[in-house]
């Protein structure tokens, strides 16, 4: 059963459905999908890039895909009875590889079928036979370049103004439609060969540099697609365990990645989005005392409006034409109440189920990783999401709150989370290159003057000059007033001076 990891990214975007979802028990998501923020050269609102293995990558993919094929034949080696008993018993991985085949080649006599596959395989010496390799490995080098342009380095480009006009352009690309209808003829798809479709649209939380990465589901039953996770798993920054609320504590592949995304990415690199907890069979018991109590005055309130109802749709019986318009309005009052009670009690149900996961998973992630950061866990509903994407009557609101469908509080968590890059990198700015860019300006601006040379010594030299001569007028002055205050005074007073000096001698 899918875990609704598609969905997940479509509410999370916020921009309708653009990671493929499914209700089959196959998986949706056949190639690696990354959503980014707009790609340079981008000309519509969405923009898909599809990328193609490489010469080397395309012939290990071709020789891994033949081998295994080539084992799902019985061995000739095997006694009758045992021949018919493996091969009633195919291993999985054999079959699909050969359904793998027909999607890419069924357009060549030789791969036109299963039966026609089986013939090619069985003209082979061994798994390694290169003559059948290298003809396959010269069909997948001739689809790839019907698809990819060689100037534009194995990579396709389909754009659309609509999330759904952009899929349905790449459906050929993203999904097998020979798996969708077994009578219908099956057709082209180069899937198998593509390593990523990369995807640009304008999103807030894909702007503050988020990067979101759909990848194949671990249970899928097609080898090729699980070859490609591990690669891109090892390009990722944070694990994302999305599981559903119904398996989480008892589904193994949880744990796996609960301890392998901690042993890769370290602490406070796990998140884990437990799905479809909108979703709740039968009675709660769970809670503790108070949230019991409010339980019980909701499921009180149910009744009494409930039997108000009961009374309305008896007496109606016999009124009159203006009693029966009171109480229809009375009747669809009480009817929102009963609906605003109901979700609130289903509301609570479903909160007490959602902490008593949360706090059982992370005991598990603690005994199994040791890591004691809590681990950040979001029960969250796409389903209820979605009605508030798109609206709803009131008659028929979500038993969940906007805020308590996890959408709304997981995405902020994850733009916290792959933060801490920039965050680190702005600091190092503020601390490092900041006061090293302040030092290098201080340092230009003097190589600057010292280019400006003949300038500045003119701005120097100018004042002293003019000093030189401030200092000589002063001088000068001086020696004038000293020749018109002091000695022309002396001249004038001389004979008088030397009377009053004869009579102070005299006597």
């Amino acid at each position: 059963m899918a875990s609704g990891k598609s969905s997940l990214i479509n509410s999370l975007l916020n921009v309708g459905i653009l990671a493929r979802k499914g209700d089959t028990g196959t998986s949706c998501t056949w190639v690696i999908q990354e959503f980014r923020a707009t790609l340079p050269k981008q000309s519509t609102p969405f923009r898909a890039e599809i990328e193609y293995y490489s010469e080397a990558e395309l012939e290990a993919v071709i020789t891994f895909l033949f081998k295994e094929a080539y084992a799902s034949l019985p061995s000739s080696r095997a006694g009758s009875e045992a021949l018919d008993d493996e091969t009633e018993n195919r291993n999985d991985s054999g079959l699909t590889a050969i359904k793998t085949t027909q999607t890419l080649f069924c357009d060549k006599p030789e791969c036109v079928s299963e039966e026609a596959i089986t013939e090619l395989l069985s003209e082979a010496s061994s798994e390694t036979d290169q003559n059948v390799i290298q003809k396959m490995i010269i069909w997948s080098r001739e689809l790839v370049r019907k698809y990819a342009k060689q100037d534009d380095d194995l990579i396709s480009v389909v754009e659309h103004t609509t999330t759904q006009g952009l899929l349905q352009k790449l459906r050929e690309y993203t999904f097998n439609g020979a798996d969708e209808d077994e009578f219908t003829e099956p057709v082209v798809s180069p899937w198998p060969l593509i390593k990523k479709i990369t995807f640009g649209l304008d999103s807030p939380m894909l702007n503050d540099g988020v990067v979101l990465m759909d990848l194949p589901g671990v249970h899928d039953s097609n080898s090729t697609r699980r070859r490609t996770l591990g690669k891109a798993l090892a390009a990722c920054t944070h694990y994302l365990v999305v599981a559903q609320i119904s398996r989480a504590q008892d589904d193994d592949t949880v744990t796996k990645y609960f301890t392998e995304g901690h042993k890769k990415k370290g602490s406070g690199r796990v998140i884990a989005a437990i799905t479809n907890s909108d979703r709740i069979d039968g009675d709660m018991r769970n809670g503790n005392a108070e949230q019991q109590k409010q339980m019980e005055e909701t499921k009180e309130k149910i009744l009494s409006i409930t039997g108000e109802l009961d009374q309305i749709r008896t007496k109606r019986k016999t009124a009159s034409k203006q009693e029966r318009l009171e109480m229809f309005e009375k009747e669809e009052d009480l009817h929102r109440q009963l609906h605003d009670a109901e979700s609130a009690h289903d509301s609570s149900k479903i909160m007490i189920r959602n902490k008593k996961t949360v706090k059982s998973l992370r005991r598990t992630y603690l005994r199994l990783t040791g890591d004691q950061r809590a681990l950040p866990i979001f029960c969250v509903s796409n389903k209820a999401y979605e009605q508030y994407q798109l609206g709803f009557e009131r008659s028929d609101r979500p038993v969940l709150t906007l805020d308590d469908t996890g959408i709304p509080k997981l995405r902020q968590h994850l733009r916290h989370a792959t933060g801490e890059g920039r965050f680190n990198a702005a600091r190092f700015h503020y601390e490092a290159q900041l006061p090293s860019l302040l030092s290098s300006v201080e340092i230009w601006c003097f190589k600057t003057h010292m280019k400006r040379r003949k300038e500045l010594e003119d701005i120097v030299l100018e004042p002293r000059e003019a000093c030189e001569k401030a200092i000589e007028d002063l001088f000068t002055q001086i020696r004038d007033n000293i020749e018109t205050e002091i000695l022309i005074l002396i001249k004038q007073k001389e004979k008088h001076w030397n009377h009053e000096a004869t009579e102070l001698c005299s006597t």
